[in-house]
């Protein structure tokens, strides 16, 4: 007999509302916070995060991108996507980018960073790899 096993995400995002959240990053050069966006991989995200900040390492991609795994599967709802400096986004499911330049790709937003410029994104990410910690403040 086969056994249905639900998957972690099987549509059904956690009952939180992204805008009582912010996401806390803290990383070697300071800590800069961003605006969660209203996805369901978003309030995954957030619900991970109130159980247990969570460690990535970010390495350099293309010169306009830190690009790290998070260590969970979210729900993904890519679309064609325009991001500059501050933009978060998932990308494959399970990787997390933080843009200080801009590119066009398919991603599902996770979050942005107010007000962010390129030049002010590069020196809070640094130059190479990066270890940032990731977590979600109540507003």
């Amino acid at each position: 007999m086969m056994m249905n096993h639900p998957s972690e995400n099987e549509n059904n995002p956690p009952d939180i509302d992204p805008s009582g959240y912010r996401l806390k990053i803290a990383g070697p050069n300071g800590i800069v916070y961003a605006d969660f966006a209203d996805t369901t991989a978003a309030r995954e995200l957030i619900a991970a995060l109130l159980k247990s900040p969570v460690d990535v390492e970010l390495e350099d991609y293309g010169s306009f991108e830190k690009v790290g795994d998070i260590g969970v599967k979210l729900t993904r709802s890519d679309k064609s996507t325009d991001t500059g400096p501050g933009d978060i986004v998932l990308y494959s499911g399970s990787k997390i980018v933080i843009f200080y330049g801009n590119n066009s790709w398919s991603y599902t937003r996770l979050a942005k960073v107010t007000d962010a410029t390129s030049d002010g994104m590069k020196s809070f990410l640094g130059e190479g790899d990066v270890s940032l910690q990731l977590s979600a403040e109540t507003r």
